[in-house]
């Protein structure tokens, strides 16, 4: 997955197990969905095969919970990463940090430590999509009647196209629009409509993400296929009934 911009911000992160222990620290996702965490603290233990041997949260925490700003985070799979400047670190600071490279980051809901994480939709969003697909819901219409000659845009919403794939699941390409109207001034020169499409993908139960992503990394070779191009993902969002969908 690819984003428009990375995002770096500082929270408080701490193990399902011990949700009173919290470590500062900072979550970072690169443009090219790279995902790494970053805690700080001070050390508990002097002999530095100790030190090496395990971070505050333990070497590979199976999932790590989290708040960045109001926004709660749940870090999965995180896997600690061997830093050769630690000990420098803590001899010139009397604090150390650890560092972990996470596989997945789900933003927006807390799980709790054995809580299976299930969803019921997931929908995503995959570059040049809609400009492939050259349908539209626009039309134009130039009044050369009228006097002074005016000009119109109508904009009609359009039906979502559907299918139905293995296990289930219904795949659904979804139109949507947005319009940007700025208060009203006599002198107001512009305004603006957009059209994009993205996938959704529903299911009747509540399924794991990995069912999910199967499905999505089928549909994106298929797009890239059809497409005659690589085609990256843009964004990913997963609903669930209990967390999500509020």
């Amino acid at each position: 997955m690819r984003l428009s911009n990375p995002i770096e911000k500082p929270g408080f992160f701490w193990l399902p197990s011990d949700p009173d222990q919290h470590y500062p620290g900072n979550l970072k996702i690169s443009e090219t969905g790279e995902i790494s965490l970053r805690i700080v603290h001070r050390p508990t233990a002097t002999d530095s095969r100790q030190l090496r041997s395990k971070t505050p949260i333990g070497n590979d925490p199976p999932r790590v919970l989290g708040i960045v700003g109001n926004t709660a985070v749940t870090l999965q799979k995180c896997t600690a990463v061997d830093d050769p400047l630690y000990f420098l670190r803590i001899v010139e600071g009397g604090v150390s940090e650890s560092r972990f490279h996470v596989a997945a980051a789900l933003i927006g809901a807390p799980f709790s430590d054995d809580e299976p994480i299930l969803f019921s939709r997931v929908e995503c969003s995959f570059q040049s999509l809609s400009e492939w697909f050259s349908i539209s819901g626009f039309r134009s219409e130039l009044n050369s009647k009228s006097e002074p000659a005016g000009w119109s845009l109508h904009y009609a919403q359009l039906d979502n196209i559907s299918v139905t794939v293995p296990s289930g699941i219904h795949l659904n390409f979804v139109f949507h629009s947005s319009f940007s109207h700025p208060a009203y001034k006599a002198s107001q020169l512009s305004s603006g409509i957009s059209q994009q499409i993205h996938v959704s993908l529903v299911s009747e139960h509540p399924l794991a993400f990995a069912e999910f992503f199967n499905i999505l990394h089928k549909t994106h070779t298929f797009l890239c296929l059809v497409m005659s191009k690589v085609t990256s993902l843009e964004w990913v969002r997963g609903y669930s009934k209990d967390k999500l969908d509020r």
